[in-house]
């Protein structure tokens, strides 16, 4: 890399880390806790801690068997550093995103055809809306989804490492230790993904003979990094392997689970194409690159497959082995999701590095050997997302002076007006330095780069713009905390929650003791296959053995039933009710 690529890479890199920190690292303590994932997602590390053990998984005191425990513990370290609060919560998810950004970043950089594909495929991933959400919620997605970005980057440096065997072994290890890391957050996914890249890549190249030769350090590797907690967690819970592989793997894949119904199979084509948004919009220039291609001869006498089949290698997409390797990580891991029967939007996280990498060369071979139609497509694009979002800016502005100054403002914003104030004018001045760019003609490089990145401030205060409120009964803590303060807890008060609201009050409360109402949802296996938890499951409303043994009063039940639908119990008999944030609180 020559001195000028260099210190352009130093400045788009600091670039990069500028809207990171922005968007992703700073606002994360903004924004309340949300139900269920992010209480439950914090429990379980609060109760790792308190207890001591951080081998076995446990919720509400019961073993949680849905994944392994490295995901927990990597809360866990947070929170001993930062304190139990949203910020520690979030973190780890977001140093996933960083972390999965900067694989990517290298493994493009490593391309000599543009200088702009590392920093254009990195400010893609990051602006995708699917990679920013997961990228700044307490779920085990984005760490897995960086721990697997890593492996694939350290195996594609492996394999061009040609001759060079030191090199390659060390970058092996890298994929081994990557490897033992997701294993250790998501489970057999670890390895599934990683083989429906690899597997059909060097097929691709002809180079199938290195399947015998490449695995063999890695498992190695990924053995030592795996095998002390799987042969604890075997000594303290020996029916978790069989759980988690039975439960979470097989019948996920295959059929219904008990919280999830059979999905089709184009479930993720719009997932993909909304998740990529905004930077998705890109792919109305990108598809002039995709569909570049190299002058190939055709034989008049060739029939129509063949000919068909020599069009499609003849992309200049795939006449790069980065871009087929970016190709197979793209496409098979998709098709593999979307063939299993239970999914979620979250499952195909893996799939947006690759696309975004696509997309950015795509742009890249546009705007080089079409320049002019793209710049015109660009423009438009980039003309109609400034008037769009510069209008909506000063309606909402406009919006909010009128009914502030007549003082009807909406509880929502009853602490004033200065954070979405302020949002708004962000909102504004990015469509609106989109739209300058445009008339001004500033090089295609400045006005993407300002598309994309622009955004970061409007991120940052319209997060902290959002009041708790607007959250509603999503923030249980709030109704918990509020309703609490109403009705205190008393020494021996027993505790009851539905599943809704169960993990958020073992959360508030500091206890792992609550006996779970009506339907179990994740608790079901510990309930059903532990006698000394089988107590605290109440089914139904079937409080009976709890009312008899127990005394008038001493009964605090944390609910977000709809109680109009479903009246209390008359033989509850219940003496205080109050309803907060939609957390219904009742003593009986």
């Amino acid at each position: 890399m020559n001195l000028t690529n260099l210190t352009f890479h130093r400045k788009a890199f600091l670039l990069l880390v500028a809207f990171y920190l922005i968007a992703y690292i700073f606002p994360l303590g903004f924004r309340q806790m949300i139900r269920p994932d992010e209480f439950r997602y914090a429990e379980v590390p609060r109760e790792m801690i308190a207890s001591g053990d951080w081998v076995v998984p446990r919720l509400n005191g019961m073993p949680y068997f849905e994944k392994p425990v490295l995901g927990y513990q990597f809360t866990a370290l947070s929170f001993e550093l930062l304190g139990e609060n949203a910020f520690a919560l979030r973190l780890p998810a977001a140093l996933g995103a960083g972390i999965a950004a900067l694989a990517l970043y290298l493994l493009l950089a490593s391309n000599a055809g543009s200088k702009y594909l590392a920093p254009l495929g990195t400010a893609i991933f990051l602006t995708s809306g699917l990679v920013y959400g997961i990228g700044t919620f307490a779920v085990m997605d984005s760490q897995l989804n960086a721990a697997l970005t890593v492996m694939l980057a350290a195996f594609f440096f492996a394999w061009r490492a040609d001759r060079q065997w030191a090199r390659a072994a060390i970058l092996l290890m890298v994929v081994g230790i990557a490897a033992g890391i997701a294993f250790l957050i998501k489970g057999f996914l670890a390895f599934a993904v990683p083989a429906v890249v690899i597997v059909p890549f060097l097929v691709w190249e002809k180079q199938l003979r290195r399947l015998f030769i490449y695995p063999w350090l890695p498992l190695a590797v990924c053995l030592l990094v795996v095998l002390p907690w799987s042969v604890a967690i075997h000594h303290e819970a020996p029916d978790f392997w069989r759980y988690f592989i039975v439960e979470e793997h097989w019948k996920r894949f295959t059929s219904a689970t008990y919280d999830r119904d059979p999905q089709p199979f184009w479930y993720f084509i719009p997932v993909l194409l909304g998740g990529m948004m905004p930077a998705g919009l890109l792919w109305c220039i990108s598809w002039l690159g995709w569909n570049s291609r190299d002058r190939i001869e055709f034989p008049a006498e060739m029939n129509r497959v063949r000919r068909l089949g020599y069009r499609i290698m003849s992309l200049r997409l795939l006449q790069d082995p980065l871009g087929r390797y970016l190709v197979c990580w793209a496409v098979i891991p998709f098709l593999l999701f979307s063939a299993s029967s239970c999914k979620l939007g979250t499952y195909i996280l893996p799939c947006f590095a690759p696309v975004a990498a696509l997309t950015a060369y795509g742009v890249i071979v546009a705007l080089r050997e079409y320049q002019a139609l793209a710049d015109k497509i660009l423009d438009r694009m980039l003309r109609i997302v400034g008037i769009i979002f510069t209008a909506a800016a000063v309606l909402g502005i406009l919006f909010l002076a009128v009914i502030g100054s007549l003082g009807k403002l909406p509880l929502l914003y009853s602490n004033g007006l200065t954070m979405p104030l302020i949002t708004l004018a962000l909102i504004g001045g990015w469509g609106g330095a989109v739209w300058w760019c445009v008339d001004r003609k500033r090089s295609a490089e400045i006005r993407i780069g300002i598309f994309l990145l622009g955004i970061a401030p409007a991120i940052f205060f319209g997060l902290r713009a959002v009041p708790d409120d607007v959250l509603a009964g999503k923030a249980t803590a709030i109704g918990i905390c509020r309703g609490v303060a109403k009705m205190p807890l008393r020494a021996g008060d027993i505790v009851i929650a539905d599943r809704n609201t169960l993990a958020a009050t073992n959360w508030v409360l500091k206890r792992n003791d609550v006996y779970v109402l009506g339907r179990p949802g994740e608790l079901q296996y510990a309930l059903s296959n532990y006698p000394e938890y089988t107590s605290r499951w109440l089914e139904g409303y079937g409080a009976d053995s709890l009312l008899k043994n127990t005394p008038k009063g001493s009964r605090v039940y944390f609910g977000m039933r709809n109680f109009k639908k479903y009246p209390i119990p008359k033989e509850w008999e219940p003496y205080e009710s109050i309803t907060e944030n939609g957390v219904t609180v009742v003593r009986f």
